[in-house]
């Protein structure tokens, strides 16, 4: 077991950069080769629609194991004697899982949705390395990155386009932006909590 877990965890202790390189790598020769008539000729980081998904796929495969880890040590926490309890009650095992463990395991569901929400908002080393903000596409007539999150528009307003001040003021409202929807979620989410 633990073994695997380490297999599952160990996506997360590569950086970001390396990570982006080596998905790179996979979605422009490895995956192009699957004999599969959707795989074939089919560029991902090239087209706008398949370059979020890549991205997508990219972020999963490296925060599935963290979360995973966090949800494992979660479900080792709940009581034996609670799951007994309520076996010997008649409950079905959906029974047991939505009234028992689900709601003892809540705050592991807050922590979790609040990390993976803030770091899906944060992302830049990733899509610096795997798309670099590309490809364009139109959107209402105009040019855009289709893969530029907020992160990376802000770097490349600040630093290579050198306009400070509005990075700077991009910054500051992503950083406000954020926090109140985090604090939304986590609010949310914590009223679904029970009291030990």
């Amino acid at each position: 077991k633990n073994i695997y877990r380490a297999g599952f965890f160990l996506s997360n202790l590569i950086g970001g950069l390396v990570l982006g390189y080596i998905w790179q790598f996979i979605f422009s020769n490895v995956i192009t080769d699957i004999p599969l008539p959707f795989f074939q000729n089919n560029l991902f980081l090239a087209d706008p629609k398949l370059a979020v998904i890549a991205l997508v796929i990219c972020s999963n495969w490296q925060y599935a194991g963290y979360i995973m880890m966090i949800y494992y040590t979660a479900l080792q926490g709940v009581p034996k004697e609670l799951e007994e309890s309520a076996q010997l009650d008649g409950c079905t095992g959906w029974e047991r899982l939505w009234n028992v463990t689900i709601p003892i395991i809540m705050p592991t569901f807050t922590i979790a949705l609040f990390l993976t929400l803030s770091n899906s908002f944060k992302q830049y080393d990733v899509v610096l390395s795997l798309t670099n903000g590309g490809p364009s596409m139109l959107w209402n007539g105009n040019a855009i990155n289709a893969t530029e999150l907020l992160a990376v528009n802000i770097y490349k307003t600040a630093s290579v386009e050198n306009h400070m001040a509005l990075g700077q003021a991009k910054a500051i409202l992503f950083f406000l932006g954020l926090m109140v929807l985090t604090l939304i979620q986590v609010s949310l989410t914590r009223r679904k909590e029970i009291e030990s």
